[in-house]
């Protein structure tokens, strides 16, 4: 397998396959962005219209929800945009790979798309799981069936 070759064919669609990879990352990584920035604009316009308490207890549970959905939001947002950056790497590496001829390159290239749909893949059952639990605890707090 080591003498592996990629005909011209071959090269042509692996270079379209990196245009796309790397126009999907970009486009994926804009939208995390976006939603990061439009998620610290509503905590912050939330904590604005928060009401002023005078009991001690209440202003600390207050500030420590505000405190543990921020950072909920920076975990969200870094798992969200690491299968980008892993594809995007992945398009980066091609592209080279393709110019120069270099095998390890593109073994590092196939690497980072290993990587993306790893992630991808866990990331997918995880947020599966989490509707099936959402499901269930319907199920349980409303006693249907």
């Amino acid at each position: 397998m080591e003498n592996l070759r990629l005909n011209d064919d071959s090269l042509g669609f692996l270079r379209s396959a990196a245009k796309w990879a790397r126009l999907l990352a970009v486009v994926g990584l804009v939208v995390v962005g976006l939603a990061f920035v439009s998620e610290i604009f509503t905590a912050t316009l939330l904590n604005s219209l928060s009401k002023p308490t005078k009991f001690l207890l209440r202003c600390i549970v207050d500030d420590t929800y505000r405190w543990v959905y921020l950072g909920l939001i920076l975990v969200v947002t870094a798992l969200c945009a690491l299968p980008m950056i892993y594809l995007y790497c992945f398009a980066n590496k091609l592209r080279r790979a393709i110019g120069d001829g270099d095998t390890l390159t593109l073994a590092a290239s196939f690497r980072s798309l290993k990587r993306y749909f790893l992630l991808s893949c866990v990331m997918t059952i995880m947020v599966h799981l989490l509707v099936l639990l959402h499901v269930i605890m319907i199920v349980v707090m409303f006693g249907i069936g």
